[in-house]
């Protein structure tokens, strides 16, 4: 954690946040974070910056999640836990929920099979490979809607 920085007037707490999201994009709530940490929570200068990215829309929620949750569905992993990770950045349910559902189910489906062939179950699947796959799946995220269809017509590749 960078340590708090006293003095700063807007114009280079302005720059600190441009760098900040030259790394990747953030959420409006993960921005004042990193602001509030910067200045020792001081509101006023806090959200002056806020205003201003808002302003050039450099900070939009609304884009961001749709991002995150096409990186995140890239990595393989599930809806609810992209779902809390969105939540824990301070994205807004119906923002959460819109490019979640925009993914068919069907994809997602694929997703987990796609993991399941990184790991090799030998067939028949008994019932605790069955219930290790559960788990293996549930730990990336993936709902029992997903896994349980995915496991029922698992053939290793």
């Amino acid at each position: 954690m960078p340590p708090v920085q006293k003095g700063l007037d807007q114009s280079q707490l302005y720059q600190s946040a441009l760098r900040y999201l030259a790394v990747r994009p953030r959420s409006t709530q993960e921005m004042v974070d990193y602001l509030n940490n910067k200045t020792g929570q001081n509101q006023p200068l806090t959200q002056g910056v806020i205003d201003q990215l808002l302003q050039f829309n450099l900070l939009n929620d609304a884009k961001f999640a749709i991002d995150w949750v096409n990186y995140r569905f890239r990595q393989d992993k599930g809806p609810i836990l992209i779902r809390q990770e969105l939540k824990r950045k301070g994205i807004s349910l119906d923002l959460i929920d819109s490019p979640l559902l925009a993914i068919a189910p069907t994809a997602w489906q694929s997703q987990a099979r796609h993991l399941l062939t990184k790991r090799h179950y030998p067939l028949p699947l008994n019932l605790a490979n069955k219930a290790k796959i559960y788990r293996y799946l549930a730990s990336r995220g993936y709902p029992s809607t997903i896994i349980i269809p995915v496991i029922d017509g698992y053939t290793p590749s």
